[in-house]
């Protein structure tokens, strides 16, 4: 699947800018970024500019959904970790441990109960 005009709009967003700005950066009109948002193919020089300007891939940009990668970008376009999915991820890991632990104790109990089952049968 194709994620270009997602893309571009989500690196926008990011970065805070407007069509007009991005436009004005990479050297197209404002009219021509609207397109590209809308499903509208850049032309390869287009495509490379902003790939440069957002500091992202070109693979990247047609391939990945940014929007939902582990990557998200700062106000300098730079890839950082997104932190609110590794938050997401350290949080279910947890309660995934959690879990663990609990279903040891309740092992635990029941290889008690059946140690004491044994114990009562010996002594009989």
């Amino acid at each position: 699947m194709i994620y270009l005009s997602q893309n571009i709009k989500y690196l926008r967003d990011v970065k805070k800018i407007s069509q007009e700005v991005l436009a004005e950066i990479i050297g197209v009109n404002r009219t021509q970024i609207a397109s590209y948002e809308n499903g509208v193919w850049p032309k390869a020089e287009v495509l490379l500019a902003i790939g440069s300007y957002f500091k992202v891939t070109i693979d990247d940009l047609l391939r990945k959904q940014l929007v939902n990668s582990d990557l998200i970008y700062n106000d300098d376009s730079e890839p950082v970790p997104n932190r609110s999915k590794k938050i997401e991820r350290i949080e279910r890991l947890e309660k995934q441990v959690d879990d663990l632990i609990e279903m040891n104790k309740n092992l635990t109990e029941t290889n008690k109960m059946l140690a004491k089952g044994r114990e009562v049968e010996y002594q009989r």
